[in-house]
């Protein structure tokens, strides 16, 4: 049931049903309705229904380029930039405050040994 078929004077149609007393019944296409006995059934072809579905899959691709971040200055510049990191000696000088220390009581000055 539900079959496509074609006659030359009704043109297309659908089988509805297989009667119990052998007929087929078709809905044709126009809104008229026949019932074929097996002998007449020469009398309908089937009819090749081609059914499309194109299913499109759109797949965006974004690519993202970060310009390479050129240093300014070499790792040596730096080091004779910075006084602080390469002298054995606290950063500050005589008549100066002493910075700022990490402590377990939070940032203190440095204890002073007491002399002047």
């Amino acid at each position: 049931m539900g079959t496509s078929v074609s006659h030359e004077k009704h043109g297309t149609g659908k089988v509805l049903e297989l009667m119990v007393d052998g007929r087929t019944r078709v809905l044709f296409d126009s809104g008229t309705e026949h019932r074929y006995t097996l002998a007449s059934m020469a009398k309908l072809t089937l009819a090749l229904a081609l059914t499309l579905t194109l299913t499109l899959t759109l797949t965006l691709t974004l690519t993202l380029t970060l310009p390479r971040h050129e240093p300014t200055h070499t790792m040596a510049e730096l080091y004779l930039l910075l006084p602080a990191y390469h002298s054995p000696l606290p950063a500050y000088y005589p008549g100066t405050s002493p910075p700022l220390w990490q402590s377990s009581r939070g940032l203190t000055r440095r204890p002073t040994s007491g002399r002047g």
